[in-house]
């Protein structure tokens, strides 16, 4: 996954139920950074880790051709199934 989207410049989409999405950046950041991730949460980082994580997250933060993030609310994306329901349910009568 990292790999594709960096190496490739292909837009990547992350699900997980056991980390938050700041554990996840975290992770990210520290992998493609190489830099201790204990270092990270501890706040023990070195000199050299700075410009790692920078390097790290403008990688990361670049844009991705043809991407684009759309954010719709449950009820938005639940909207034409209700519509279909009403439909198969009403009675012209």
């Amino acid at each position: 996954m990292q790999h594709a989207a960096i190496e490739h410049n292909v837009g990547v989409a992350i699900f997980s139920l056991e980390m938050s999405k700041d554990a996840l950046v975290q992770r990210l950041l520290c992998s493609e950074g190489l830099v201790d991730a204990q270092r990270l949460r501890r706040g023990q980082l070195r000199d050299d880790d700075y410009p790692k994580l920078a390097r790290a997250a403008g990688l990361l933060a670049r844009p991705r051709s043809g991407s684009t993030i759309r954010r719709r609310s449950r009820r938005s994306r639940c909207a034409p199934k209700r519509a279909a329901s009403r439909r198969s349910t009403t009675s012209p009568w």
